[in-house]
């Protein structure tokens, strides 16, 4: 069966902005604090050419809370920024998977695990096939549940080493 995630109109954005975005997220995906950095930097040029641009603003959010895990960056000093930017995106795009994580992030370390489930359980409504999102819904589950998880985020990137060690 095929879910179809775009089912309304997308936003039309400057091409070197959605460009930065996509250099930010492969940049993202790198996973080390350089590459963290240089995601951040791309995600603010591509705000500052397109400031309502809903994945800019996620992707800004994510590469915050990606900085706190590898860097001297204080997890006090980024939630509000990780929590901001991503408010930012959910209001230009209700749907945005990205920034729900992103939220979902915020509230699993400030212990809210209700709310970051429910986030979690909703960007997975949205878009079933986010292994991203199926990695992190596992980090609040309890371990079997979370093995479940982590066995499907495998399943749809095989790329994604930290689930097959988790």
């Amino acid at each position: 069966k095929v879910k179809f995630a775009a089912t309304r109109a997308m936003q039309v954005v400057d091409p070197q902005a959605h460009d930065l975005v996509l250099q930010g997220l492969t940049a993202i995906n790198g996973r080390t604090g350089g590459d963290f950095e240089a995601a951040r930097k791309n995600f603010e040029r591509a705000l500052a050419l397109e400031p309502n641009y809903a994945a800019a603003h996620a992707g800004l959010a994510r590469a915050w809370f990606d900085l706190t895990q590898v860097s001297t960056l204080s997890l006090a000093d980024a939630l509000p920024k990780v929590r901001t930017e991503a408010g930012k995106a959910l209001a230009l795009d209700p749907d945005n998977v990205d920034a729900l994580i992103a939220l979902a992030h915020a509230d699993m370390v400030e212990g809210h695990t209700a709310q970051a489930e429910a986030r979690s359980e909703h960007a997975l409504r949205l878009d079933p096939s986010n292994a991203v999102a199926h990695l992190d819904y596992a980090f609040i589950l309890p371990p079997r549940q979370a093995l479940a998880e982590n066995l499907k985020s495998v399943q749809l990137d095989p790329q994604k080493a930290t689930a097959q060690i988790n």
